[in-house]
């Protein structure tokens, strides 16, 4: 449903809070419009030209809210700001110098794509989802996604023609992806649908494998998360790729850790462990390195994975030639026989490309992602706890999976929303802390007697009314305060001579007689008298 603002909403609620308790908007149950439109814009499968501008879906709608979009990050609406906001600027201005450096006529074009695609990508997620609500209604949005491809790429794995792109081929002003050759897979074509490869088909399809089952639990039935997932799969699948694949069987890998070892706190340091030792293991008693013998099992064949252990020693060798600022878009050193300048490793390439240092600085946001998130102390069995984990596992399977493949155009923006979409928890987690440990002085503070024209104490409005109204025109209000003093003491009761409904206590102290009310209405009070019973009032 779409609300009056404009966004697609779940419910009724108040604004989202950023830290500190600032709020970003009147309604915490919605995911902006303007944040589906970006979902939407992934599927758009051609850039428009422009003169020398090429822009792709995904860089209209984020150029056009870029600067918003910063503002609300640097103006503390989103509270906290994390290292890994500082690091991701930092990583830009670093290809900035790099590219400045090695290819200087085309600085100003690559690195603006780049901020757009990469930094706006990021600021989309990091500002529009900042509740579990907005979190749940960006995964239905991403699975009505995954629905739409699933015919088309159904058809696509039989005839081997992508649609979309061939559609936009033929129109005016638009320079549609590429229908990638590649060769058939079990005697079934590759569907790549909207993306310009099905690498980026499969691997959009496999970031909501977790998000879906886990991070759907408690909002969906165990059911219909399962139907769900199974539709996730058949779309990972139609890719035909080894590397979303393996991301799927990482993160199965991992929900199943997480369930099997639910009571053990510590789970997640045994299995960090646990790798570590496998990879010691592997290191030691086989005669090929640990990165060999995974892309040897993550492939669909031996050839595969020995072509990518050459691309990977090529690229390494490029990186030390090459170490601080990189070969920027330079041809890379290689054999002859590699007629491919692809480099299927999302984060050699970023060294080779950029430089170590931009690595780093890339790795460690990375990683101040996933562990801030990771380790939110999240409330066990909650919606945000479920979010949490499901987001962190995404993650970390993506990891593995960025070691074997590249992501460019729409997929390198969404990866980098997805990350900033998961930054709303550790800030959410602090704030209901915040709630929840409120000293109770704060929520119900005492009343000052002794101040002469305070609020009433009663709890009936028409009497209270014309109470104040008296007490602005009685010539000693210190003696109304002592007289409330005694109430609270026990002493008299001042509200005894209007201990009948509102209305009879309103036809006493009817206007006419305002001007009369004065000290001496209270001295024609009746005190309680003891029975047997207890206290009783007469009036």
């Amino acid at each position: 449903m779409v609300d009056q603002s404009g966004s697609l909403t779940l419910g009724n609620g108040a604004g989202p809070q950023g830290g500190a308790g600032k709020a970003l908007s009147a309604n915490r149950h919605y995911l902006a419009t303007v944040c589906v439109v970006y979902l939407y814009s992934l599927f758009l499968p051609a850039m428009i030209n422009l003169g020398s501008v090429a822009l792709s879906g995904p860089r209209i709608v984020l150029l056009i809210m870029f600067v918003p979009m910063l503002a609300d990050l640097f103006s503390g609406r989103l509270g906290k700001i994390y290292p890994v906001d500082w690091l991701l600027f930092a990583f830009i201005g670093w290809a900035t110098i790099s590219t400045a450096k090695n290819n200087p006529e085309i600085v100003i074009q690559s690195i603006g794509s780049t901020s757009i695609e990469f930094i706006g990508g990021y600021l989309m997620g990091r500002v529009y989802v900042r509740t579990p609500e907005a979190f749940a209604a960006m995964i239905r949005v991403g699975f009505i996604m995954i629905l739409i491809t699933l015919p088309f790429g159904l058809v696509e794995m039989k005839t081997g023609v992508a649609f979309w792109p061939k559609v936009f081929r033929g129109l005016p002003l638009f320079m549609a992806w590429e229908d990638v050759a590649n060769p058939t897979r079990g005697g079934l074509e590759r569907a790549q649908v909207f993306f310009s490869h099905p690498i980026h088909q499969g691997l959009f399809c496999s970031m909501f494998f977790s998000l879906v089952f886990v991070g759907l639990r408690g909002a969906a039935s165990l059911v219909k998360r399962i139907i769900m997932t199974a539709a996730v799969v058949v779309g990972t699948v139609m890719a035909l790729s080894s590397a979303p694949l393996l991301s799927t069987m990482l993160q199965i890998g991992l929900i199943s850790w997480a369930f099997i070892f639910r009571k053990h706190p510590g789970r997640w340091w045994y299995l960090l462990g646990l790798f570590a030792l496998m990879y010691v293991t592997i290191d030691m008693l086989s005669n090929r390195t640990p990165s060999k013998v995974l892309m040897t099992y993550a492939t669909f064949s031996p050839q595969t994975a020995y072509y990518r252990a050459i691309i990977n020693e090529w690229a390494i060798y490029n990186i030390w030639q090459n170490p601080f600022l990189g070969l920027g878009f330079r041809d890379w050193v290689r054999p002859d026989y590699m007629l491919r300048g692809s480099v299927d490793n999302f984060w050699l390439l970023t060294a080779m490309r950029y430089g170590i240092p931009a690595l780093l600085i890339l790795g460690i946001a990375y990683a101040d992602a996933v562990f801030r998130v990771g380790l939110a102390k999240t409330t066990a069995g909650t919606r945000a706890d479920n979010m949490r984990l499901a987001w962190t596992i995404t993650f970390a399977g993506l990891s593995f999976v960025l070691y074997t493949v590249h992501v460019w155009t729409s997929i390198y923006s969404f990866t980098f929303f997805l990350l900033g979409a998961g930054l709303w928890i550790p800030g959410w987690v602090r704030d209901q802390a915040a709630v929840n440990t409120a000293p109770e002085s704060q929520a119900a503070p005492q009343p000052d007697l002794d101040a002469p024209r305070g609020g009433i104490l009663y709890s009936r409005p028409g009497i209270a009314a014309q109470l104040n109204r008296s007490r602005a025109e009685d010539p000693a209000p210190e003696r109304d305060a002592g007289l409330l003093r005694s109430r609270y003491e026990g002493e008299t009761s001042p509200e005894a001579g209007f201990s009948r409904t509102a209305e009879e206590g309103s036809q006493r102290a009817t206007p006419e007689s305002d001007s009369a009310m004065n000290f001496s209405r209270y001295e024609n009070t009746v005190r309680p008298r003891k029975t047997d019973d207890g206290p009783k009032r007469k009036g």
